[in-house]
């Protein structure tokens, strides 16, 4: 399926033309809702629950987390629709998105799940506005890689630090991009200064849990991060990546959602603390069949005074 998007742009004029196609072979691929079975809040359009729930599920499946939200905020609008679909759901009459791992769930685990779309739907969405808004003031432009300018902003009175990386990268489709990004545990074979990059789990098919430890001249730190996707490939051809770190500063073992979480390693010198990621996201867009563009902005604590030749490491 990947490999179609770099073979469809080649079939297509422009970048429109290959976004439309792509968008109306999903919308193709929907499950089919019947006659009544739209999203539509207007309430001369009749929805058939059932089926809009089961839309629900499958947009969720495919990581179309802000699809998947609009079409839940649609559904809950009406309390009667909403109660609708949950009886339907309590007699078995949902198919849990075309028989996926729902159809076998409770109401109160789809309500769970539910509840962490709407989280993860407002944070993609946020993370989407920030995204496209590019704010350039306060930018210090530190080196230019490969195609891909670093730059970072400090604020006074605050320790954290902000990253920023973009440009295009040549003979690289986005579907490729995607696969070296899904292999968060080989991050330590090719991304400077990390030691260590461990898969602590698997909470969905693009929703992990990393382990990760850098490692740079008298200091060493460590970072648990929660990331995941977003695909919103039928809104602008692009797909992004969503995250931060667990709770809890490392220096005691915790629990994160259910999974337990390590703590930082104090054999190692120099390590005091677990980095905070406080904000990551990331957006990777097909500008030609072999050229991806890359945006990509997080805030980070690295709880320790850094030098200011570490932080504009050329």
């Amino acid at each position: 399926e990947m490999n179609c998007f770099a073979v469809g742009y080649t079939a297509c004029e422009s970048l429109d033309a290959f976004s439309e196609a792509l968008a109306d072979a999903v919308q193709r691929a929907l499950p089919s809702r019947g006659s009544n079975g739209g999203t539509s809040t207007d309430p001369n359009v009749p929805m058939d629950p059932t089926a809009a729930l089961e839309r629900i599920l499958w947009l969720l499946e495919d990581e179309q987390l802000i699809d998947a939200c609009t079409a839940l905020e649609e559904l809950e609008v009406t309390p009667e629709r909403w109660e609708a679909a949950k009886a339907a759901f309590a007699q078995g009459e949902g198919s849990g998105g075309g028989g996926g791992a729902e159809s076998n769930s409770t109401w109160e685990e789809l309500e769970e799940r539910l509840a962490n779309l709407k989280v993860q739907g407002a944070e993609c969405r946020k993370a989407k506005s920030e995204l496209e808004r590019q704010e350039e003031e306060g930018w210090i432009e530190a080196q230019t890689w490969f195609g891909i300018t670093t730059s970072y902003k400090m604020v006074d009175g605050d320790p954290s630090i902000w990253v920023k990386m973009e440009g295009e990268q040549e003979d690289l489709p986005m579907v490729c991009t995607g696969a070296v990004l899904r292999e968060a545990d080989l991050y330590k074979t090719w991304m400077p200064f990390v030691t260590r990059s461990d898969i602590l789990k698997w909470k969905g098919q693009a929703s992990l849990l990393g382990h990760f430890e850098i490692t740079v001249p008298l200091m060493f730190r460590d970072a648990v991060i929660h990331a995941y996707a977003c695909d919103t490939l039928t809104q602008d051809g692009s797909f992004m990546l969503v995250g931060k770190s667990v709770p809890g500063d490392g220096q005691e073992a915790s629990v994160y959602e259910g999974d337990p979480i390590p703590p930082f390693d104090r054999s190692s010198w120099g390590n005091k603390a677990r980095i905070d990621v406080k904000a990551f996201k990331a957006q990777f867009s097909q500008v030609t069949a072999t050229t991806c563009r890359v945006r990509v902005v997080a805030c980070v604590d690295p709880r320790v005074p850094l030098p200011m030749p570490l932080i504009n490491f050329r």
